[in-house]
């Protein structure tokens, strides 16, 4: 039968903000007690965080606070507080107008900043993320899973046009334009070589459609929907086209 007339449990393990690392925690601590017979694991852009020259030195204390224990969840202050923030939360429009007329307080999380960003990245973090793809596969061997990896889709592409670059969070990962389109290139080479192809699922297809997303990595409803027809259609034909 068809995707549309099957019937499955869908659970999202993931979580803003998350990496690789957030996501292995999770699928370890909480998703394996649910037995899943498929997983999908759609990382990319938070992880392009550690091609930072230096960030994948201190690896080892991601999500560490300063007084020594471990948290999930950190507050970032990338603007001063003010008595407005509690009316506008809720509108993106508000927000984003907010930024615009205050700025930032600062660029060292590499979030966002008018100073100088970097043209170069350390592949050093190729390895950990090479290593957390074979973590993921040695789990759901474990659990008697279906692996399934995505290359993350973006709008950060070569021949984005300037309308479509002012939309991506100026100096995000404190990288420009082009050093985040080799970064996620970094990061397909590694999912290429360590990923059988038929259990890979390349959304890349709508990379650089400028109506398919919000910013450099979020999808509008339209998106989201394309993404998800995407991975539907690779399960149906790898699960049920045996059948």
């Amino acid at each position: 039968r068809p995707v549309s007339e099957r019937t499955c449990a869908f659970l999202n393990g993931g979580q803003s903000g998350f990496t690789t690392f957030e996501g292995y925690g999770r699928l370890w601590s909480r998703v394996r007690f649910y037995r899943p017979d498929v997983l999908v694991l759609y990382h990319g852009w938070n992880d392009l965080w550690f091609f930072r020259p230096g960030a994948v030195d201190g690896v080892h204390r991601w999500r560490v606070r300063e007084d020594g224990n471990w948290g999930l969840y950190m507050q970032l202050e990338i603007l001063e507080p003010s008595w407005v923030d509690h009316l506008i939360w809720w509108s993106q429009l508000l927000c984003k107008l907010r930024w615009k007329i205050h700025g930032p307080v600062g660029g060292e999380l590499g979030l966002s900043g008018s100073g100088p960003l970097n043209s170069e990245i350390d592949l050093a973090y190729q390895a950990v993320w090479r290593e957390h793809l074979q973590l993921y596969q040695a789990a759901a061997e474990l659990l008697g899973a279906e692996l399934f990896v995505c290359k993350q889709a973006t709008l950060i592409v070569p021949d984005s046009p300037e309308s479509d670059r002012e939309r991506i969070l100026y100096g995000a990962h404190g990288f420009d334009h082009d050093t985040l389109v080799r970064a996620y290139q970094a990061f397909y080479d590694v999912i290429d070589e360590e990923i059988p192809a038929d259990r890979i699922i390349d959304t890349t297809s709508l990379s650089g459609r400028s109506d398919l997303f919000l910013d450099h990595v979020h999808p509008n409803p339209a998106g989201a929907e394309a993404i998800a027809s995407l991975v539907a259609e690779h399960l149906e034909r790898e699960l049920y086209g045996r059948e």
